[in-house]
């Protein structure tokens, strides 16, 4: 039953994204593909966790895995013309100059979605597994050069 709640969250993660990413269609050949206007940024997690990886010309989105089981979802893109989601439960955190939305997750002792926007880049974590602090931990720490792996 866990599983199944969490793939569900998963799914509709994938799909609620993409009203912010539009559909990942191939590119007619007649048409000028567009070019990513950011490289991603690797946070630095766990090295137990097991990164899966999917993009398209204008966002990245990786889904971090421990065991069989779903623990992270980050997706980066252009911050141009991005708006910061906010609901009823949105609570606004500032640490080092940066805004962080978090939204929690109803029905669960941890988790919900962090967003914020820094260096041009728009940032999604959702995750069920991590707490708000986690998440801004996350967030905050130390990242891998951006661009690389």
């Amino acid at each position: 039953m866990k599983k199944i709640l969490c793939l569900s969250l998963m799914i509709f993660s994938l799909v609620s994204s993409s009203a912010f990413a539009g559909p990942a269609t191939e590119a007619d050949k007649t048409e000028k593909t567009q070019v990513t206007e950011f490289k991603p940024v690797y946070f630095k997690v766990p090295n137990e966790w097991r990164k899966v990886e999917k993009s398209s010309n204008d966002y990245i989105r990786m889904i971090y895995h421990y065991n069989d089981d779903t623990i992270l979802s980050i997706y980066e893109s252009s911050a141009k013309g991005k708006n910061l989601i906010n609901t009823v439960t949105t609570e606004k955190i500032v640490q080092n100059n940066i805004t962080y939305h978090f939204s929690p997750v109803h029905k669960y002792p941890k988790g919900g979605s962090l967003n914020w926007i820094n260096q041009g880049i728009y940032f999604e974590m959702e995750s069920v597994k991590l707490d708000k602090n986690q998440m801004l931990e996350l967030a905050n720490g130390e990242i891998f050069i951006r661009g690389s792996k």
